[in-house]
């Protein structure tokens, strides 16, 4: 990717800054195909969880100076290319299928920087280095993932993350021109501390901390936000109106019980699930 057109000097302006704001020595980089095309068929190169090449462990100048070969590798296999700061202090929530809602509570915990890698899905990464222990970093990334109903199969600390100026290979992930998903900066502030509260960093939470982490999902588990993607995805496809659907959500979604905007939630829901569907072709 040259620097010669104003859409290509934006994207590797976002990748200096995703590496300035993720400040560390050294940065895993790892390839991954999706299992499946963008068609949604099986891929033929997917085989596994394995990366495609070996993890590679560099400094920031070093990806900046190779971004045209790894950008070219992805658009030649079709894989993700995926990030992680050698530090173990700043730790990343996966938001997935969320609305602007959950966006902005995220933003009260005080992030250092918020990816946007689709419609409706972020990466979220916060500086804990005030913390006295990996543990303790990790006990937070936990609170944070229950209390954003984020993705539990992506908070560990070793966790690797979209990465700026690449492209989102995951079927279902395309832009408003059924290109894949460039992955690009909704918000930084350099230096910023994230702000939680204090039983969030509790290495073994209390009975009723743990009850009111757990008040946040039900169904044993699931997200809800999920659920009432999925269900509004149905419903649009069905031919309801989207007056007819945000009322759907706001009555049936399980987040009524506790989300303090239901009306808002149900429009960012309805309105994220129209874009996708439209990117589709399918309105």
């Amino acid at each position: 990717m040259s620097g010669n057109n104003p859409a290509n000097r934006r994207a590797i302006a976002a990748l200096k800054t995703q590496l300035t704001v993720l400040h560390a020595k050294r940065y895993k980089l790892q390839r991954l195909i999706p299992e499946k095309d963008a068609d949604g068929n099986p891929n033929p190169l997917y085989k596994g969880r394995q990366p495609h090449g070996a993890p590679l462990m560099l400094r920031a100048d070093q990806i900046l100076a190779r971004r045209n070969e790894f950008y070219n590798g992805q658009m030649t296999f079709k894989h993700n290319v995926f990030i992680r700061p050698d530090n173990p202090y700043y730790i990343m929530i996966d938001l997935d299928g969320v609305s602007r809602g959950v966006l902005q509570r995220a933003k009260t915990y005080k992030p250092c920087l918020i990816m946007n890698t689709s419609f409706g899905h972020y990466h979220v990464w916060y500086d804990v280095s005030y913390l006295p222990t990996p543990q303790h970093a990790s006990a937070v990334q936990r609170w944070l993932t229950d209390d954003l109903l984020g993705d539990t199969g992506a908070n560990g600390l070793k966790q690797v993350a979209a990465l700026a100026m690449f492209r989102n290979m995951k079927p279902g992930r395309e832009d408003f021109q059924g290109r894949p998903y460039q992955i690009e900066i909704e918000y930084f502030k350099k230096g910023q501390r994230a702000e939680v509260p204090d039983e969030a960093e509790e290495l073994e939470p209390s009975r009723q901390a743990k009850r009111r982490r757990m008040g946040r999902r039900s169904n044993n588990g699931v997200d809800n936000s999920k659920v009432d993607w999925n269900a509004t995805l149905m419903h649009l496809r069905a031919g309801y109106s989207r007056s007819e659907c945000i009322r759907l959500v706001e009555e049936n979604s399980e987040k009524r019980h506790y989300y303090s905007n239901m009306a808002r939630y149900a429009e960012n829901t309805v309105d994220n699930a129209i874009a996708k569907l439209r990117s589709w072709g399918e309105l």
